[in-house]
C-alpha cells in the first residue's frame, strides 16, 4: 500500500489514450480517498440504449461531443464530481473537456495524463481481446483518440504526464510529490 497522499487535490482527472493505465491509476487514486467516477460509465447511464460494445460507446461519445462540444457529457460529470470531494475521474479523452474542468475547477484539480508506449498498447489490447469480446480494431480505438485530440493534452500547462506502465504503488507516489 502507498503512503497516503500528503495534500490532497479534491479532484483528479485521469486522461489518456485507450489501454494506456488509466484505470489502474484511478483505482489507485481510489484506494487513497478518492471517490472513483468512470468518463464510460457516466456515458452508458446516460445513453438511451444498452451500451456494452466499446464502438458504441465511441460512436456514442463521439455524438455528445459533436452536440455543442459536449456540454452534456461536461454538465453530467461536473455535476458528479461536485457531489462529493475528493473525487477521481478516470477516463477522460477529450482535450476540450480537459480544458473546461480546468477553467471551471482551476487550482482544485490536477490533471494527469498517463502515457504509455504504442506496442504497450497494443499489448494490452491484445490482452484484453483474448478476455473478452472486444469489436473494436485497435485502428479503429487510435482513430478515436486521435479524434478527442488525446495526446494534445499532455501540451497543456498545467497536466501532469505519468507512466501508465510503472507500479501503481510509485505512480501514486509520484503524484503526491506533484500536489505537495
Amino acid at each position: 500500500m502507498p503512503a497516503p497522499l500528503k495534500k490532497k487535490p479534491k479532484f483528479i482527472i485521469v486522461a489518456g489514450r485507450t489501454f494506456s493505465g488509466k484505470t489502474t491509476i484511478s483505482k489507485g487514486l481510489q484506494a487513497q480517498g478518492y471517490r472513483y467516477l468512470s468518463v464510460s460509465d457516466t456515458m452508458k447511464a446516460m445513453s438511451p440504449e444498452k451500451l456494452t460494445e466499446r464502438e458504441n460507446l465511441g460512436e456514442y461519445g463521439k455524438s455528445l461531443m459533436d452536440a455543442n462540444d459536449g456540454e452534456e457529457l461536461y454538465l453530467e460529470l461536473l455535476g458528479k464530481m461536485m457531489a462529493g470531494a475528493p473525487v477521481v475521474l478516470d477516463g477522460l479523452r477529450p482535450l476540450k473537456l480537459a480544458e473546461r474542468f480546468k477553467n471551471e475547477l482551476g487550482d482544485d484539480l490536477l490533471i494527469i495524463l498517463c502515457t504509455a508506449r504504442p506496442d504497450q498498447e497494443t499489448s494490452r489490447f491484445n490482452e484484453i481481446k483474448a478476455q473478452k469480446n472486444e469489436t473494436m480494431s485497435i485502428a479503429k480505438i487510435r482513430a478515436l483518440d486521435k479524434r478527442f485530440q488525446v495526446d494534445d493534452i499532455a501540451d497543456l500547462p498545467y497536466v501532469r504526464l505519468v507512466s501508465g506502465t510503472k507500479p501503481v504503488e510509485s505512480t501514486i507516489e509520484e503524484i503526491s510529490q506533484m500536489w505537495s
